[in-house]
This record gives C-alpha cells, structure tokens and sequence, in this order.
C-alpha cells in the first residue's frame, strides 16, 4: 500500500514538474514572438514611411492635402474624352503640371494612387481618358492612335486654356505615359502637327517621360524583330513604310527644333525595346536634346508602378528630375 502511495505522488509532482515547464516553454515562446511581431510592425512601419523618401527627407519637402475633381470634360464633343484632376491645396505659388497618359487598354479610374502621390508633393496631376483602339480584327470601331494623339492635343489645349483656375503653371507642363502612352505623348512632343492645328506647339511641352515606351521606331522594328512587329504593331499602324514612319517619333526630331527634354524608363529584361531606345537616344543626341534613360530590374507590367516599388524607386527618380530642372 506504502509503495503505490509512493508511485501516486511521484507521478504527481512529475505532472506538476512537466506542466510547469510546458507552461515556461509557451511563455517564453509567446515572449519571443511578441517581440518578434513587434519587430516585424516596426519594419513594416518603416518601409511604409518610405513614402517620406530619403530625397524628400534630406530636402525636408513640404506635403499638401490634396483635392480631387473627377470626370472634367476637356472635349466637349468627345464621350470618352474626360480627365480626373488632383491638385494642392493651400500652395502659395502655381504649381507644375503632369498629364498622364495610360496604356490603350488602361483608364484613368486606375491612377488615383499616382494623382495623390504627386499632388501631396506639389503638382496639378491630371489622368485623362481618350479614345481606345479595339485590336480585334472584326471591331465596329476604327479609330487610330492618330485620333488618340488628337485626343492628348485637346488636353493639353484645355489645360493651356484652363489649369490657372485649378493652381496650374501653363508654361510647365509634363507629359507621363506608359507603354502605348508613352508612344503617345513621344510622337506629340516630336511630331509639332497636332498641336500646332490647336495654335500651339512642342514648345509647350516643358518634359516627356516614358515608361517603357514602344513603336519609337517602328520602321526598325519591322526590319529587326519581324515576328514582334506582326504580333505587337502591324494591326494598329499598318505594313506601308511612309505609315510607319509617321508613325514613329524618331523621324520627326530631325524636322523640329522646339523638342521637350525626354526622361525614359524601361526594362532591362526587353531587349527589343533597348534596342528601339538606343535609336532614339542616338537621334536625340544627334540634335542636342537633353535625354536620359535609366534601366530597371523589373518586369513590364510593374514599370506603372511609380511609387516605392521594392526593387528601385521610379517616383524618386521623376521627382529628382523634376525638382532639379524645373
């Protein structure tokens, strides 16, 4: 009887031993991971203030609440022809302005991140919409990125007419655009046509920028990389060579002397747009215009993503080159 009252309370201080160092353990471990979320909040909250970047710290940059005003018509007679507006307020002095152009199968519903983004840092930011090119062979429509470029021209006719009233500088505008956007506000700064049928001119273009930016050369483009051009190009600009070249903005920079100064961003993973612009960079130079292009580690479709992407800040670089030489 000694002995199994001896075995009961062995087991039982043994439980209580194992219990105690069960619980130790769990507390320890929820100690540890308390700290270690703590930590993780703390990393997270710092690449979240990223947003504050070290250029705008090191120049202790001024921030503005910003307001929006959506759907503006900037063409009366165009449906699809309408912008979303984002401004400063409270700014003291006009403010530079940006008209962003999206890819063709994009929408200015898409860019409010970008609007705010610039606007809390002191630029009129205006996203607009424009008429689309439908690439499917049996399409009713048959619009061409002609009318689109005719599209960017009456925006920036309307905002040379109107952006005083919204806080904007007229005499500083820059055109942004990605992919076919990018070829867009390319051929309009190069090719003085458009605008000058609106009585303006390239000369109102203070700065281009594109993000990976295609067709700069589609002549070469057919020659070089002939299954891409029939793939990418030949069902919006056609397989005539006089139309392809009216269609690239490179021939047009020998013809015109007032040009905007180019800041290009592309892929480092295509070479076939390196390539494309390479010929543009050389042309440029050729007539000294002020360009530079910076090379990216990132694929195509998060080019768009101008702010704070992890693998290299596109939104510090625009900004540096804006604040520098404006």
């Amino acid at each position: 009887m000694k002995q199994k009252i001896s075995l009961f309370i062995s087991l039982f201080f043994l439980a209580f031993f194992l219990s105690a160092l069960i619980f130790w353990g769990y507390k320890n471990n929820s100690n540890k991971n308390s700290k270690m979320f703590l930590s993780n909040k703390k990393e997270i909250e710092r690449k979240e203030n990223k947003n504050t970047t070290s250029l705008e710290k090191a120049k202790n940059q001024k921030f503005f609440e910003v307001e929006m005003k959506p759907d503006i018509k900037y063409d009366k007679i165009c449906f699809d022809c309408n912008l979303d507006l984002y401004r400063p307020l409270e700014k003291a002095d006009l403010s530079p302005v940006i008209i962003y152009v999206h890819e063709n199968n994009g929408d200015k519903e898409i860019e409010q991140n970008k609007g705010k983004f610039f606007a809390k840092r002191g630029f009129v930011f205006l996203a607009i919409n424009y008429f689309l090119i439908k690439e499917e062979d049996d399409s009713d429509e048959d619009f061409t990125y002609r009318d689109q470029v005719n599209n960017l021209a009456t925006a920036i006719k309307w905002t040379d007419d109107n952006i005083e009233n919204y806080g904007g500088d007229k005499n500083k505008i820059i055109l942004i655009g990605y992919a076919s956007g990018a070829h867009l506000i390319s051929l309009i700064s190069t090719d003085n046509t458009y605008l000058k049928a609106l009585d303006l001119g390239t000369d109102k273009i203070k700065k281009a920028i594109l993000l990976e930016p295609i067709a700069l050369d589609v002549l070469k483009s057919k020659t070089l990389f002939p299954r891409n051009f029939k793939k990418e190009y030949q069902i919006i600009f056609g397989d005539d060579e006089e139309d392809l070249k009216k269609a690239s903005p490179k021939y047009f920079i020998a013809k015109n002397e007032k040009l905007p100064d180019f800041l290009i961003f592309y892929s480092s993973f295509r070479e076939n747009l390196k390539t494309e612009i390479n010929s543009f960079q050389e042309e440029l130079d050729k007539f000294g215009v002020k360009n530079k292009a910076i090379a990216f580690r990132l694929p195509h479709k998060d080019m768009n993503k101008l702010i704070n992407y992890p693998n290299g800040n596109i939104g510090d670089e625009i900004l540096k080159y804006l604040n520098n030489d404006l």
